[in-house]
């Protein structure tokens, strides 16, 4: 089983791959110890919205879970792909902290 999932990254170009894999990485280690479980899933959803012209919208949606605990999501929307990356994992980390009190 895949630890992190993607879904929606057709219309990603490879500079935007490469910060969704860098990004989601180091944040699954965060994720993972913050809920102490080795078999932790974290699932990201991208969907971009094209405006005017090449200018893209992004929504990120992510979604941790690991077994006997809730499952956490968030998600945001940012013009910039990196920010709405960020934002999304930092939401989803801050969800779990207020879960256990930490």
């Amino acid at each position: 089983m895949n630890e992190i999932q993607y879904s929606g990254i057709s219309d990603l170009n490879e500079e935007e791959r490469d910060t969704l894999n860098e990004i989601s990485s180091k944040s699954y280690e965060k994720i993972k110890n913050l809920l102490k479980k080795d078999d932790t899933t974290v699932s990201v959803h991208i969907k971009t919205y094209r405006q005017k012209g090449e200018k893209k919208k992004y929504s990120v949606t992510v979604k941790a879970l690991a077994p006997a605990t809730s499952i956490f999501r968030s998600g945001t929307t940012n013009w910039i792909f990196a920010n709405a990356l960020n934002d999304a994992f930092d939401r989803v980390q801050n969800e779990i902290k207020n879960h256990f009190k930490m």
